[in-house]
């Protein structure tokens, strides 16, 4: 089962977790909110850092239980949050993690964290080639140019491999190789791919840089260019 974790849901994840259990399905996955297309339209209800930061917690706690379903969420600071608790990291948000000893905690300094642009990258419907399907900057198209050729050679995607271009308290924390942030968030925020991603409590200053009343400002749309 799969939900996005809003406002609008955020108190219901364990009520959503029973069903789950009830269903007999394997894996509850719970997504990360990202304002981008219709999404824009809700960005009031985002979650603040430290909501997302509990959840994550929750989610790892019923994981750690072993009496129902994987819980995972494709936020990625599930890694620094489960790195401060249990000194356990998961890997991306395809295994609920391990001793940060050994080959464990290397894999994921390796494909840990936002993979957009590094793991994987989406083909839409007219061809063009997204970092990922929540990051609409087209960097080529597969109608004109083969895809291999555009994904070693994009100018985007090989920035969004080079974490040491991340700004925020994601350019200084220990954890970025296994975390980074979400990129699509970054984009959508402040219009940067590199910007810091303020769902983590670390970069709580720009999450309040957001606020506006009590809701988000409406994110930053730049263009959308090829490259």
């Amino acid at each position: 089962m799969a939900t996005t974790v809003t406002r609008a849901n955020y108190a219901e994840i364990p009520d959503i977790y029973a069903v789950a259990s009830d269903l007999g399905a394997n894996r509850l996955m719970c997504f990360n909110f990202i304002p981008t297309g219709r999404g824009v339209e809700m960005v009031g209800q985002d979650i603040s850092p430290e909501e997302r930061r509990d959840l994550m917690r929750y989610l790892m706690a019923r994981t750690r239980e072993g009496a129902g379903p994987e819980a995972l969420t494709t936020a990625p600071q599930v890694a620094s949050v489960a790195l401060a608790d249990e000194r356990e990291v998961p890997v991306g948000h395809f295994y609920a993690g391990g001793a940060i000893e050994g080959k464990t905690g290397l894999l994921a300094e390796f494909i840990g964290g936002c993979g957009a642009g590094r793991l994987y990258c989406s083909i839409e419907p007219e061809g063009d080639v997204q970092p990922c399907v929540f990051l609409p900057i087209a960097v080529g198209n597969v109608r004109d140019t083969p895809f291999l050729e555009i994904w070693h050679s994009s100018e985007v995607l090989q920035r969004l491999r080079d974490r040491s271009l991340l700004s925020g308290a994601c350019a200084g924390c220990e954890n970025k190789y296994v975390c980074g942030g979400c990129r699509a968030r970054g984009w959508a925020y402040f219009g940067d791919i590199h910007a810091p991603d303020p769902g983590c409590v670390n970069n709580r200053d720009y999450w309040e840089s957001l606020l506006v009343g009590e809701e988000p400002a409406m994110p930053v749309r730049p263009s959308q260019k090829k490259g």
